[in-house]
Formats: structure tokens, C-alpha cells, sequence
């Protein structure tokens, strides 16, 4: 007889002719004396006292769904009756549960021990954010360049992917060797924009454009977030508020120009503590002193207006892949994209005209929790975003190693979850926040190998499931080019 394992996709064929697609939560000691019983895996129960036995007293299968005749996927609102046949889904029982594989679902692998592809609905998943959590080694970045790579090829939604290490662009490096990135595989819809060009043309990239930053659009928030960074004391935030008042969008440059030899002047003209103000000014120069940032240049328009053509946009940071820098930039960039949404949708609201409607944007953020905890995450454009869903059709795609340092308000939000081997209590706890079945769950995320395997779960897939992941390799690269390839052929014959 077939091993029965926790997680295993079970099928209960029920008089009417629907089906009944369940999962094994846990198994007891006695578990495989009452299968036997049940005579898995065709066969009607000769006793039907043990088909309740299985789900009310043992508990071993989990959530439901309910498939028709007519192949519409239903929620089960009730337990399978005594007596209705069970046995082990099949590959073809796969497709009726999660959808084909086509450009409306993103292929992410397959059941453990089955060949068919578990899919997530796209639309779905670009409704509301969502998380790739993992600790170090499990593939997260694998991980999001399958999502990303599906996400590209559905032409639904338009994605900026904050590259803090440079490595989804063109190609990168792992232990198998040479990885394509996104631009490789979709010429004609990814953009390559860099802070640093040096490094860029140094890895034999040619990035489309070289981004450069006007230190006027930098607000008191983009700095606040980086108080733990820069060790910003309060002292400090609120002399940058009361020198923001007086300088307005030059409080910046008045700041990191101001004469060291006279500070204690410059204090008491802004009424201000003049060691706050001392500290201020060293602390402030190593913002001003990044190459990126640049007096009256502005490149941010040309990235804005990629995103609203729907084109796919990869940041490369280069050599400035620190914290300050990547959070500096990453907020400046995501407050203005958020704002810019907020009037668009507004003004497709005003007008209904479908022309107006903006086109989603997915922001991909790795190390969210630096963005997303406590105090900060109610205080950043990220922790709005991560809140309002789909409001003003902006969501994000956070990448984290530790998600307990995650604000869990924002964690309860995020949509669908997708879980690589986890070893921390805590980071183990947190993932699961605002779900139900937690403790089943976390059965399943134990049972995880360290690379290649993960938890699916939330609304972009019908029932939380494990699934082994499929490979990045020459075939996935293929498989992304052919159908590209078609998506031309049809447009322009």
C-alpha cells in the first residue's frame, strides 16, 4: 500500500459526483490500523463509523475543497458523510485543484512525490502583498525569480525589484555556476537601472539608464527610518524637523553645509541643542556624500514612467549595497511611487474612464524587516502599502530571513505566504501570524529539507500546500523564452 505522509492530497468521490480534495494534517500511532480499514486507496469504507473516526476523532485531514461536476472549485462547508470513497489524488486531480499551467497562474512546482505543477492565480497573488521567508540557504532568491519570471511572462503587472546584491538583473552567481537573470529572459520587458555604473559595465551589464537623485526630493521621513542606522538620537530628528521648517527641501544641503568651526552660531539661530546639531552635520555629510546623489539631477521621472508602460524595472545598487544606501533609496523611490498612485487612482476613480486605470505595481524589497518593524514599519510608506492591500494598487513582495522582527500587523495583511525551512521559534511563530491551523502548519513547515522545498499558503492558492520547487535551470529558461516568443508572434503576427 501507498506510504501515507502529513501533507499527502487526499480524494473523497462523493455520490453526487463531486469531489472532495483534502489533506492529511497529522497521523496518530493508530493511524494505519484505521486505513487499512478504510481500505485506501479505492476501495468504499466497509465501516463507516471509521470514515467520521478519520476526520472528527483522529483529526488527520485539514482544509477542503470542494470540486463539482461542472469542475468549479467550492468551499467545503461540511464533512464527507460515511461511507464516500477515499483514495490518493493523482497527477490529473492536481489541474482541477490549482489550475493549468498557463500565463494566468505561476508555476511554482510540484506536490512531493507527484509530477504535476501546483499553480498560484496570478491575479490573486498581485491583489495584496506577500512574503518569501526562509532562513540563509533555502533559495528565497531562487524562489523570487521563478514568481518574478511568471509575473513578467502574464504582462499583468508592472514590478520594481529593489536589487540590493545586483543579482536578478542580468546574471549572477551560484554552485551551479552562471544564473540568468531577468533581463536575459525577457529583453523586450525588463529595464536595467543602476546607481552604480562602474559596477554595473564591471559584470559586463549595460544598464539601460544610471540613476541619479536630487538631494531636495529627501524628506525628513526618508532619514527618520534610518535612525538606527545612522544612530539618530531623538535630540536630532527634532532638529531636523524645526531646520526642515525654516529651509524647507534645501533643509538637507543647509545642514551638511554649514561652517564646523561655527556651529554653536548656526545653533542658536535655529534654536536647536548644539551637540544635536554637531552630530547632525557629520552624520548627515555621509548621506550627501553618495555619488548617486547629485544637485539638480533628477532620473527618477524615467524610472516612474517604465513603470506606469508596465515594464518590469531592476535597481541595481552595485557597490552600494549597505543598508543606508539601499533604505535611503528604496523609501525615496516608494514614497513617490505611492503618492503617484494614490492620484491615479483617484483620478480613475473620478473619471471611470479604463484608460485612467493604472497598471499594479509589485515592488520586490529584500531585508523588509529593517522597512517593516514597529515603530518604523507605522511610520514608512512600506507599512501603508502593506496595509491597505490593493486600495491604490501598489503591493509588495517582501524577502525576508526573519520575519519576527517584522511588524505582525503587517505580516496578518500579507496575502499569500510562501515558506522556505525556518529554525528560529520565534521567526516560526510570526510567519504564521493572523492564520488559522497554526499549529498544523507549523507540523508542515518541520517536516521541510533545507533547499528545494517550501509551504504555500494563503490567497493566491486554494489549500496550503508543500511543494518541491522546480529548478532554475536551462529548461526553465527555455520554457519562459518559447512562450515569450509566442506572446510576439500574436501581437505582430
Amino acid at each position: 500500500m501507498k506510504q501515507l505522509r502529513i501533507g499527502q492530497l487526499l480524494v473523497i468521490e462523493q455520490e453526487n459526483g463531486d469531489s472532495i480534495y483534502a489533506q492529511v494534517e497529522n497521523l496518530h500511532t493508530d493511524w494505519h490500523k484505521d486505513i487499512r480499514e478504510l481500505n485506501m486507496p479505492s476501495a468504499v469504507p466497509t465501516k463507516p463509523a471509521l470514515m467520521q473516526k478519520l476526520f472528527i476523532e483522529q483529526e488527520i485531514l485539514l482544509k477542503a475543497v470542494k470540486v463539482n461536476r461542472s469542475g468549479n472549485l467550492l468551499a467545503m462547508r461540511s464533512i464527507p458523510l460515511p461511507g464516500e470513497a477515499v483514495r490518493f489524488a493523482s497527477d490529473d486531480d492536481i489541474g482541477q485543484i490549482y489550475g493549468p499551467k498557463d500565463a494566468e497562474h505561476i508555476y511554482i512546482g510540484e506536490p512531493l512525490e507527484m509530477t504535476s505543477p501546483v499553480v498560484m492565480n496570478v491575479k490573486k497573488f498581485v491583489e495584496r502583498s506577500n512574503g518569501i521567508f526562509g532562513k540563509s540557504g533555502t533559495g528565497k532568491s531562487f524562489l523570487a525569480r521563478i514568481i518574478l519570471s511568471e509575473l513578467i511572462r502574464s504582462q499583468k503587472v508592472a514590478t520594481l525589484i529593489f536589487d540590493m546584491h545586483s543579482e536578478y538583473g542580468w546574471e549572477s552567481m551560484s554552485e551551479q555556476g552562471h544564473i540568468k537573470g531577468l533581463r536575459q529572459l525577457f529583453p523586450q520587458q525588463v529595464l536595467i537601472f543602476t546607481l552604480d555604473e562602474d559596477s554595473s559595465k564591471g559584470r559586463g551589464v549595460q544598464p539601460d539608464h544610471v540613476l541619479k537623485i536630487a538631494p531636495e526630493m529627501i524628506t525628513i521621513d526618508d532619514i527618520a527610518i534610518l535612525a538606527e542606522e545612522l544612530d539618530l538620537s531623538q535630540a536630532m530628528l527634532d532638529a531636523m524637523e524645526i531646520i526642515h521648517k525654516k529651509e524647507g527641501k534645501y533643509w538637507l544641503r543647509r545642514i551638511s553645509t554649514l561652517d564646523p568651526m561655527d556651529i554653536r552660531t548656526q545653533a542658536e539661530f535655529y534654536g536647536v541643542v548644539e551637540g544635536s546639531l554637531q552630530a547632525l552635520y557629520r552624520k548627515l555629510n555621509r548621506i550627501m556624500s553618495l555619488p548617486f546623489l547629485k544637485e539638480g539631477e533628477d532620473t527618477l521621472s524615467t524610472l516612474f514612467m517604465a513603470l506606469e508602460s508596465a515594464k518590469t524595472i531592476v535597481l541595481e545598487f552595485g557597490h552600494y549595497n549597505n543598508l543606508v544606501s539601499y533604505m535611503l533609496v528604496s523609501n525615496l523611490i516608494t514614497r513617490h511611487l505611492h503618492s503617484r498612485y494614490v492620484k491615479a487612482t483617484e483620478k480613475f476613480i473620478n473619471s471611470r474612464n479604463i484608460a485612467d486605470k493604472p497598471v499594479p505595481l509589485m515592488i520586490v524589497v529584500e531585508e523588509a524587516h529593517k522597512f517593516l518593524q514597529g515603530r518604523v514599519a507605522r511610520n514608512t510608506t512600506f507599512g501603508t502599502i502593506a496595509r491597505e492591500m490593493r486600495k491604490y494598487s501598489v503591493t509588495l513582495l517582501i524577502i525576508d530571513q526573519r520575519p519576527s522582527s517584522i511588524d505582525r500587523e503587517v505580516l496578518s495583511q500579507l496575502g499569500t505566504r510562501i515558506v522556505a525551512m525556518l529554525n528560529d521559534p520565534d521567526d516560526i511563530d510570526a510567519v504564521f501570524t493572523g492564520v488559522s491551523d497554526r499549529g498544523m502548519l507549523k507540523n508542515w513547515l518541520s517536516t521541510l529539507d533545507t533547499k528545494k522545498q517550501v509551504l504555500l499558503l494563503g490567497h493566491a492558492i486554494p489549500i496550503p500546500t508543500v511543494v518541491r520547487v522546480r529548478d532554475y535551470n536551462e529548461d526553465f529558461y527555455k520554457s519562459m523564452i518559447t512562450d515569450t516568443d509566442k506572446g510576439v508572434k500574436e501581437l505582430f503576427g
